[in-house]
């Protein structure tokens, strides 16, 4: 996902970090992100953490959801570690 992302987001020149912020925080809210891949969880794990400190609507989010795939818990455990959740 956040390589599918990059490309339009340079083409149109705008700011990728504040794009990406944009589309995760869009993301979180939606009942689809229970069922993401675990390479959602490392693409995005940083990401995340960041705007968890600028935001404090994420870590809400991020308590709400429970990934459904066990394969993806301990990558969504760690990203719930590091926001201090």
């Amino acid at each position: 996902m956040p390589e599918d992302l990059r490309r339009p987001v340079k083409a149109a020149k705008l700011d990728p970090r504040a794009e990406n912020d944009r589309v995760l925080r869009a993301f979180l809210g939606t009942p689809s992100v229970a069922g993401t891949a675990a390479s959602f969880w490392k693409s995005y794990r940083n990401a995340l953490v960041a705007l968890d400190s600028t935001d404090d609507t994420v870590r809400l989010r991020l308590l709400e959801t429970v990934p459904t795939a066990p394969s993806t818990l301990d990558l969504w455990l760690g990203v719930l570690s590091a926001c201090g959740a």
